[in-house]
């Protein structure tokens, strides 16, 4: 490169260097604030958002969801879970019930649910095979499918 620098005017060279003064400005701030957090304080670059819309959040870290067929309970309780189910839409194609206290479904006819397709009960204990056993079977562990699938 530096060849080809050689066999231009002096002229030439001026009007090129003229075009890149000024140097070039590198913004470091965000590298510095980086830098400057301590371990374990760091902090993320992208926060989620939970729409209300989309999401009920309770407390001691359990949420609920029901949406599109989805009904979906994390960490609840067993007054949350029997609320849920008490209230699940008629258009339920799936429920999730994970690490809950307890799912009674003594009160429950799921037959009645035309769409529901899948139900995954894990780390919960429930009592679904014997009040719904007719219509619904294990599918391995926690995870029940209704009987005609």
């Amino acid at each position: 490169m530096k060849h080809l620098l050689n066999n231009i005017s002096k002229e030439e060279k001026e009007n090129i260097l003229k075009q890149h003064s000024g140097g070039m400005k590198v913004m470091s701030e965000n590298f510095n604030r980086l830098m400057g957090a301590k371990h374990g304080n760091a902090k993320p670059l992208v926060n989620e958002q939970v729409r209300s819309a989309d999401a009920e959040f309770y407390s001691d870290n359990s949420h609920s969801r029901a949406e599109n067929g989805l009904v979906y309970l994390k960490n609840g309780d067993k007054d949350e879970v029997s609320d849920l189910l008490s209230n699940l839409p008629s258009d339920t194609t799936y429920i999730a019930l994970l690490d809950c206290e307890r799912a009674d479904f003594r009160d429950i006819d799921l037959k009645d649910f035309k769409s529901l397709a899948f139900i995954n009960l894990k780390g919960t204990p429930n009592n679904l095979l014997k009040t719904n056993g007719s219509s619904f079977e294990d599918n391995g562990g926690s995870f029940y499918v209704p009987k005609d699938m």
